[in-house]
């Protein structure tokens, strides 16, 4: 083994200094023929791709109007050197078939060679899509070296060649070895590139794979983009998110998709990537759907770069967060309700108070007085507090629904009346300031609805007045009715300004309003409140310009059995002991006032001082206000019920109660501000009877 190597190393350098010069002629050969197959065939592909747009009339088509250039500068090239040429041929079938004269050859198209014979080897590779150099046997059946490169364009190949023996001649001896050591080092460097290069392609092809799979199956849309915006690759999970198919996308850039409000935080933190002050960011922003509405989704960008340093591409991560963010939409509007509510229920019980205070001393001057101007007076009064009654009525519908009793209503009939009660609204005064404003109805035949009439005819009133206001040039209203399965749909369309989506999104919420004038009540929240007690919805669509469309979705009628009333006659009690709990001292005064006549009346302030005042005395019913400075007035009943079950409990109070509110479950009897005079004494005769039956 070690003479072997010894051997080897004395050949090898011995050969060294023989073959220097060979080797160096060989190679400068080489590269030349390299440089001429590899710049014949770029020009090729070149005329190739100009006639594919420039000579498709060209009879035989683009490809022939290339050869017939080809040809025509072949005539007058013989070759280089002494045997040097470059050959150019195409497969047909199982030949290769040449497309030029050949310099060794007299005819004008040379015989075609099989495709799996020995000869034209490095045009075999070169049909083959195979790119190099090689030592063999050309169509003649001599050696040559050749440059073989595909014509991709054309699908022919193109091979420089020179006959060895040509550059072998100075060189006989030597250039012999050489060319031997060239095989098998060629030979030994194949075997191992083969070896070497195939795990790594193997590993490179299952990489990009996994890559390719996790890229199109994730859950979340990932977008590359230049610098300059552009996308560049997309999954699927994006395009479906915003409704573009890939093709659409790739036109486009981040930017023509994003709400304008988001852009301009979006390219601060795209610049400040792009600086490298940040390595990655998150944001939530809108995308702009392709059917117009709007995607709410959480983005993280980062850059990715070459490992030279430069950007290769950016890369973000969206995830679909439309459902979350309308849900905190919905939690914020009933947080603004809920103290909205808080604050109707403080405002409603302090001036319900005050109209007790108005009200009860007025009605006790109406069935008083003789005279007519007074009488007139209190007339004025009490009208006036049922006015305050019934404003302070629709705030707190607004925030909790309508307690008026459900009843059975033609809505086609309330419609109609609608039309009719608002016409000096919507037609004589338009008319008067040069507008012209119509009404039109598309009613269709429907069952009864589940509502009351007061409420739906306010529901059209306000809808009206609303879309008159909204249409201060003039337009059209709509007024539908239909019917879908057990569901009745009412919808009222105005061609007026409209809203922008964040003016829709709080239009329910109490005293949200697009006009200007002042006297605008509770608009669409009281509408809402009302449609939502009976158990339907209202939904509103609308885009600034393109008008207004709200539609309301109502429940149908159910008969059931009517009752009887049972009547009888109103039976006044004995004179009695009451105790009038109130802290209102206007309230209680005129209650005491009003109650003496018939009965023994002693009044308290204080919740904590009635308890004392109810152990001292023996009562037969009790009057309680609910918000009592020391113990509540439930408590305060609670306690009276606890010592002494016979005594009857009246609820007076200013808040208005839900009906499921467990705080009535302490009184027998609720009574609500403002008070009216046969309220007052139908309740506290009903609860003397009750104490005079527990008794019994």
């Amino acid at each position: 083994m070690l003479i072997l190597i010894m051997t080897v190393a004395a050949l090898m350098v011995g050969g060294i200094a023989v073959t220097v010069l060979y080797q160096t002629a060989f190679e400068e050969t080489e590269l030349r023929l390299v440089e001429i197959a590899q710049s014949q065939a770029r020009l090729l592909e070149g005329i190739a791709r100009f006639d594919a747009v420039h000579s498709r009339d060209y009879p035989g088509g683009a490809k022939e109007a290339t050869l017939s250039q080809i040809r025509d500068a072949h005539e007058r090239y013989i070759g280089f050197g002494e045997t040097g040429e470059f050959t150019l041929a195409h497969r047909e079938g199982h030949h290769m078939v040449f497309l030029l004269s050949h310099r060794h050859d007299d005819r004008e198209l040379p015989k075609p060679v099989p495709f799996d014979g020995e000869l034209a080897e490095p045009m075999r590779r070169s049909l083959s899509d195979q790119s190099g150099t090689v030592v063999g046997l050309d169509y003649r059946g001599e050696v040559v070296l050749a440059a073989y490169e595909p014509i991709a364009e054309l699908d022919w190949g193109i091979v420089a060649k020179i006959d060895l023996a040509e550059i072998r001649a100075p060189f006989m001896t030597a250039g012999s070895i050489a060319a031997l050591s060239g095989l098998l080092i060629v030979a030994l460097g194949t075997v191992m590139f083969i070896r070497t290069t195939n795990p790594l392609l193997r590993h490179l092809e299952e990489s990009e794979q996994r890559f390719r799979s996790t890229f199109e199956q994730a859950a979340v849309g990932i977008a590359h983009a230049a610098s300059d915006g552009r996308f560049i690759l997309l999954n699927q999970r994006f395009c479906d998110l915003i409704g573009y198919t890939q093709e659409e996308l790739l036109s486009r850039t981040f930017r023509e998709i994003t709400h304008p409000d988001d852009l301009e935080i979006e390219e601060t933190h795209v610049r400040q990537i792009l600086m490298g002050k940040l390595a990655t960011c998150s944001m939530e922003k809108r995308y702009i759907h392709k059917d117009g509405s709007f995607v709410w989704i959480n983005l993280t960008a980062s850059a990715v770069y070459e490992p030279s340093g430069t950007l290769s591409y950016l890369m973000g991560v969206v995830e679909d967060i439309t459902q979350r963010k309308q849900m905190e939409q919905e939690l914020i509007r009933t947080q603004r309700l809920r103290a909205v509510g808080e604050l109707a229920a403080g405002v409603s019980h302090n001036l319900n108070n005050t109209l007790t205070g108005v009200s009860l001393p007025a009605q006790l001057i109406q069935r008083s007085t003789e005279d007519p101007d007074i009488r007139e007076s209190a007339d004025q009064i009490a009208a006036s507090v049922l006015k305050a009654q019934d404003i302070i009525k629709r705030l707190n519908e607004s925030v909790r629904g309508t307690e008026e009793e459900i009843e059975r209503v033609d809505l086609n009939a309330v419609i109609e009346e609608a039309i009719q009660t608002t016409s000096p609204r919507w037609k004589d005064e338009a008319e008067a300031q040069g507008i012209a404003i119509e009404i039109t109805t598309e009613l269709e035949e429907i069952s009864p609805i589940k509502g009351t009439r007061s409420g739906v005819l306010n529901i059209l009133l306000n809808l009206l007045f609303n879309a008159v206001d909204a249409m201060p040039a003039g337009g059209t209203i709509m007024l539908r009715t239909r019917m879908d399965g057990d569901e009745m749909y009412l919808s009222v369309a105005d061609t007026g300004i409209g809203m922008d989506e964040e003016m829709r999104q709080r239009a329910f919420e109490p005293f949200s309003t697009t006009k200007q004038t002042v006297d605008v009540g509770l608009g669409l929240s009281s509408i809402h409140g009302m449609v939502t007690n009976w158990g339907g919805a209202i939904e509103v669509e609308s885009a600034p310009g393109k008008g207004t469309t709200l539609t309301i979705r109502l429940l149908p009628w159910q008969d059931t059995p009517e009752r009887e009333d049972e009547e009888g006659e109103n039976q006044r009690a004995s004179r009695r002991k009451l105790l009038i709990v109130e802290d209102d001292e206007m309230v209680h005064r005129v209650l005491s006032q009003i109650l003496s006549k018939d009965h023994e009346v002693e009044v308290i302030m204080n919740g904590r001082q009635a308890l004392e005042q109810f152990a001292a005395g023996q009562y037969d019913v009790i009057l309680i206000d609910l918000g009592l400075p020391g113990v509540s007035g439930d408590q305060v009943a609670a306690e009276v019920r606890k010592k002494d079950p016979t005594v009857s409990t009246v609820l007076i109070t200013g808040w208005g109660l839900a009906e499921e509110d467990p705080r009535l479950s302490a009184f027998d009897f609720h009574m609500q501000k403002p008070l009216h005079l046969s309220l007052i004494r139908d309740a506290v005769t009903q609860a003397i009877e009750l104490h005079d039956a527990r008794l019994n």
